[in-house]
């Protein structure tokens, strides 16, 4: 049985030059704030990267529109955001979409703005009609070529709403990241951006959620690399592991063979996930993208 669809918004914000550290604190406080509001799921802070320098761009998932709308114009959130106005430059770019349960899937979210009546007429690149017409072509034939690619789930597309969301959204979704990859570092997909290039009025903006992107989150057409992502794990792990078994063996010194493995896993799990790695992947997030 297939999970309901979840909300999901994607927020960009531009960080002043020299604010990078309090900016970073001020998100995840924000983070906090969120997850304790009503319909919550999940989020993931991801630093900026070589496609968005100087940006940041935190993922809310709850489990509805509707929920998501009230943490969106709660008075908390209104609050914190009068807090951050020498912090950021702009106000914050909004984008919200409909997706699946991210735990089972791994999904990209593609935004972009078109090109308007007069961007064509000024660039003359293509007949200011017939833009839209051309787009939907080139999406079907996006899609066509997509659907093709091992762990291909589905494919979406949010289109632009004068006054509620000024860029196109496409959002692909594949089983795992490994997969994922596959697709965003494939030629086919290069062929097919090439032809969607002229018809584009921004640069596009690409962001995951889900799969690794928890703890490895950042700009899709610059996933890190897997080496990197093993060796900081390995980082956190290992000395984990030992301090988590010394205690173990200190306190419950005869534990069977089997509980004292389980324990030892499961505290690995906690600690790298609630606690070593965010903090890691912050402090490296520089290396991690080079």
């Amino acid at each position: 049985m297939r999970s309901p669809p979840t909300a999901t918004v994607i927020v960009a914000r531009t960080v002043q030059g020299d604010r990078q550290r309090q900016a970073r604190a001020w998100l995840e406080d924000i983070v906090a704030l969120a997850s304790n509001a009503e319909g919550f799921v999940r989020s993931d802070v991801q630093p900026p990267g070589p496609q968005h320098p100087n940006e940041w761009v935190v993922v809310y998932e709850f489990t509805n529109h509707e929920r998501l709308a009230e943490w969106l114009t709660s008075s908390n959130r209104t609050l914190m955001l009068q807090r951050e106005s020498d912090l950021f430059l702009g106000s914050p770019r909004e984008q919200v979409v409909a997706t699946r349960n991210l735990a089972e899937s791994v999904t990209a979210v593609a935004s972009f703005r078109l090109r308007t009546l007069d961007d064509t007429a000024a660039g003359g690149l293509l007949d200011a009609t017939s833009i839209d017409e051309v787009f939907a072509l080139e999406y079907e034939n996006l899609v066509d070529v997509v659907s093709t690619f091992a762990g291909f789930i589905r494919c979406e597309l949010f289109a632009a709403e004068p006054g509620v969301q000024d860029e196109t959204i496409i959002v692909f979704s594949f089983e795992d990241r490994t997969r994922l990859d596959l697709w965003l570092g494939s030629p086919e997909r290069q062929r097919a951006l090439d032809r969607l290039q002229p018809l584009l009025a921004s640069e596009r903006t690409v962001n995951v959620i889900g799969g690794f992107a928890g703890w490895f989150g950042g700009s899709a057409d610059a996933p890190v690399r897997t080496w990197k992502q093993g060796a900081l794990i390995m980082l956190a792990l290992y000395p984990t592991a030992l301090i988590i078994g010394f205690l173990r063996d200190l306190i419950l010194p005869d534990l069977p063979t089997v509980v004292a493995t389980f324990i030892g896993n499961a505290g690995g799990v906690i600690v790298l996930t609630w606690w070593l790695m965010p903090v890691l992947t912050r402090r490296f997030a520089d290396w991690l993208r080079q």
